[in-house]
């Protein structure tokens, strides 16, 4: 009896989980009309060659609203072109090293690169919140994302997603974003925490001006304090994983 019962609860599951699966389909259906219409008026790349530089985006590191800047400054710019067509570019959670490798060194000397980090606690629990209200947008996370809604934040950070994922992008620690393990690629290194003034000085240094450049966050989650959502054992464990950032940002939990 007992294993009727588990084989029928793990056949509605499953069952519950196509009808979700299904649902999210429909809700995302309108932002990727949106996005397919907007798609040739974005640059897609965090290379901005009209302003000289290459932005390096962390999953969760207020990417989105750093993109926008960067954006609407190339598109002032007088110098704004689109890269070369013989430029392959990296996707967009690309390391510095892999801009490095797409651009050549002598390109990527000539530009400006920066990223931003941010205290390893509070952003894992902004990627866990990204799975749960923003990933099922994306068919190809739909169903990891369906299921990762299901369960508590322990089990998550727990899990294979908290343990070695920022969003869907596997990675060890925030440096592998920014260093080659020896030294770092990027020549500015700001915090979250510290994003609006650290965004001028990039600006200032980019010679880019900003007085009328709107500096939002855009593409947050909705959320409480992060130290609410943690057991020890979680806080243990993004301890272990980013302990270079830790140390060396004097970050706290």
């Amino acid at each position: 009896m007992k294993k009727v019962l588990k084989e029928t609860k793990a056949a509605f599951d499953e069952h519950r989980l196509a009808f979700d699966f299904t649902i999210e389909t429909i809700r995302a259906a309108p932002t990727i009309v949106q996005k397919n219409k907007n798609k040739s008026k974005q640059i897609q790349e965090n290379w901005f060659p009209g302003i000289n530089a290459v932005f390096v985006h962390i999953p969760k590191t207020a990417g989105t609203t750093t993109h926008s800047l960067l954006s609407e400054a190339e598109h002032a710019s007088a110098k704004s072109r689109l890269p070369d067509a013989g430029t392959k570019t990296p996707n967009k959670h690309a390391t510095a090293l892999d801009w490095q490798r797409a651009l050549g060194e002598e390109a990527w000397q000539s530009l400006f690169s920066f990223c931003f980090v941010r205290n390893p606690w509070d952003l894992m629990v902004s990627s866990y919140l990204w799975w749960c209200q923003h990933a099922t947008k994306f068919k190809s996370r739909r169903r990891a994302a369906l299921q990762i809604r299901k369960k508590s934040f322990d089990h998550f950070i727990h899990s294979d997603y908290g343990r070695f994922y920022l969003n869907e992008i596997h990675g060890p620690s925030l440096s592998a974003w920014y260093s080659d393990g020896a030294r770092d690629l990027v020549d500015y290194i700001g915090r979250f925490e510290t994003y609006e003034s650290d965004m001028r000085h990039i600006l200032d240094r980019l010679g880019v001006e900003h007085g009328k450049l709107p500096i939002k966050q855009e593409n947050s989650t909705a959320r409480s304090a992060y130290r609410d959502y943690y057991s020890q054992s979680g806080r243990d464990i993004v301890a272990n994983r980013f302990a270079d950032i830790i140390k060396r940002f004097d970050y706290k939990f």
